[in-house]
């Protein structure tokens, strides 16, 4: 399925937290960060939209793949560029709403999940993956594929850095080895051991 990958506007943040919300509803480690109950569907749609409007669309890039130039989005990826830097009232918004979505006990779960991510992230600078989902309705045709190619074929060509991910399931971990990424921790998170921390070491251009 042929598609079209721009990065996302302003617009489109509700949309593609929509996407991110049907790609990891059932993610057994988002699901330690949002737990199943009333309303959850909702509660993880705008704390997708808030993560990105606070964070990655003003600190890294956010790519859409739609169909057709005016079509609906069919893809996302998240990704946050290297070195990023916080306002100090960005992150106020963002420990708040996250406080009135989560309920304060579990939002110090989730700083501490997050933590032991952040751990095995490199040292040095390097693009980071945070999400990447396709619409359930157009599964198995390529765009995850097509979505990492996009971006890491820009950063290959620009100022190639590492790139680090953490694949939830063993399908993920399968896709990102197809795109260079190697294993280089288990986080143990989940009772299957994911998640899997990744890396793809610099890459130069062909």
């Amino acid at each position: 399925m042929p598609v079209i990958i721009s990065p996302a506007t302003r617009e489109e943040l509700a949309e593609c937290a929509h996407l991110l919300m049907l790609g990891f509803a059932s993610d057994p480690f988002i699901e330690r960060i949002v737990p199943p109950g009333a309303g959850r569907r909702a509660r993880l749609t705008r704390l997708y939209e808030l993560t990105l409007r606070t964070g990655t669309f003003r600190t890294g890039v956010i790519d859409v793949a739609r169909c057709e130039p005016d079509g609906a989005i069919v893809g996302a990826a998240s990704w946050q560029a290297p070195n990023p830097k916080f306002s100090l009232a960005r992150a106020v918004v963002q420990a708040v709403g996250c406080a009135v979505l989560l309920g304060p006990r579990q939002v110090l779960v989730t700083r501490r999940l997050l933590a032991r991510l952040e751990q095995a992230h490199p040292a040095q600078p390097n693009w980071y993956l945070e999400d990447i989902a396709v619409h359930p309705d157009a599964r198995g045709a390529g765009i995850g594929a097509e979505l990492l190619a996009h971006r890491l074929g820009s950063i290959d060509a620009g100022s190639p850095l590492t790139c680090c991910l953490e694949a939830t399931t063993p399908g993920a971990q399968r896709l990102y080895e197809r795109f260079g990424f190697r294993p280089s921790r288990w986080l143990n998170i989940t009772p299957d051991g994911y998640p899997m921390a990744m890396r793809r070491p610099v890459t130069s251009p062909r």
